[in-house]
């Protein structure tokens, strides 16, 4: 999303796909709903330089509009990121 709260990228991509795609765009703020794979994921992209975060599911799903699939989990977690009272998950490190 860009500073107007608009989507910059409607995407989908493969898992094999994904940080190849993030090593071409410039690092900002990735934000990811919590979950076993997300800390994984984090870690990776934190390592091309941008700030992740994770947001925890209860926190996400007041936010779901319609079915839940890829396209609304994307817009209620970014819904959900921008609150001021949310409170983000830390990345658990590798050997946790």
């Amino acid at each position: 999303m860009n500073e107007h709260i608009k989507p910059q990228f409607n995407k989908k991509l493969k898992r094999s796909e994904l940080l190849d795609f993030m090593r071409q765009q410039s690092p900002t703020t990735v934000v990811m709903e919590a979950c076993y794979s997300s800390h994984y994921w984090g870690r990776e992209i934190a390592k091309l330089g941008y700030d992740t975060k994770l947001i925890p599911t209860q926190h996400v799903t007041p936010f779901m509009r319609g079915n839940n699939n890829d396209h609304n989990d994307g817009f209620a977690i970014a819904e959900a990121s921008q609150r001021a009272n949310i409170r983000f998950v830390p990345l658990k490190s590798e050997y946790r």
